[in-house]
Order: structure tokens, then sequence, then C-alpha cells
């Protein structure tokens, strides 16, 4: 007999975003290797202390870190991946119910911080050539 598999949303979800992503997923290895939070003082001098809040830088240069890995470089599409990808989300700390951050965030992030932050993030690898790619990522265009 053949079956016919109906949706009906529900009113709650008994679900973790965190039990969802693999243990053995490649973001998880990132967030347990790495500590973004050299990012911040990185990036410090760009921004007021006055004002609303801005995205985290942290979250920026993830984002931009996943454009690197899964060969994402238009910024629109990074951002609507980044909507859609529960390991994206899990990466970025964006539980389900969080708008994620605008594409237009991260085309105001390569305009305000200069070479030398996105050279500096890329510095703990100490490779040239992971150097001259984020350069290279930096500078990509954002159309699709």
């Amino acid at each position: 007999m053949m079956g016919k598999r109906d949706f009906e949303t529900k009113l709650y979800y008994n679900i973790s975003l965190d039990r969802l992503i693999p243990q053995d997923h490649l973001l998880r290895q990132i967030a347990g290797a790495v500590d973004f939070s050299f990012v911040r003082p990185l990036c410090r001098a760009y921004y007021s202390h006055t004002g609303q809040p801005s995205v985290d830088p942290v979250v920026i240069f993830k984002m931009m870190l996943l454009g690197y890995l899964y060969g994402i470089p238009s910024e629109r599409r990074l951002a609507e991946e980044v909507s859609l990808h529960l390991g994206y989300r899990w990466f970025l700390c964006y539980d389900f119910d969080v708008p994620t951050p605008d594409h237009s965030v991260l085309s105001k992030a390569r305009a305000r911080f200069s070479p030398e932050v996105f050279e500096a993030f890329a510095a703990p690898s100490t490779s040239a050539e992971t150097r001259a790619c984020w350069r290279k990522a930096r500078y990509t265009s954002t159309a699709h």
C-alpha cells in the first residue's frame, strides 16, 4: 500500500539545535579548537562606544570563514545559507527563533575594517597562502 506523508506544523517542538549537529562535524571541530574571542580586540577601534549594539564581530568573521570554507563568495547567498543551514546557525550561536545577520552586515564590515584586521584574523595560521586567500575573499564580489 502506498503511503502519503502529510505535513502538519506543531505549536511546540522538543528539539535542540545542539543535538542536531553531529559530534564529528567540521564546525564542531573548529569551534572546539579555536577561541574566536581575539576578534573583538582587533575590531574595537572601529566601533563607537555609544549607539545601538552591533552584530558581534566574532559572528561577522565566523560568517566570512563559513563563506571561505564552503565556497560561498556571494554575501547575499552566504546570509541566505546561514539562515537556512542548521550547522551554520549552531556555529554562529543563532538559535532557531533568532534572525541571522543580513548580507549588508558583511558589506559594511568589509568597508569598515582595514586590511590589517583581516590579515590579523588569518595570522594565527601563519600560512602566507591562507593570508593571501583571506585577502582575496575579503575583496570578492557580492554579486549572486
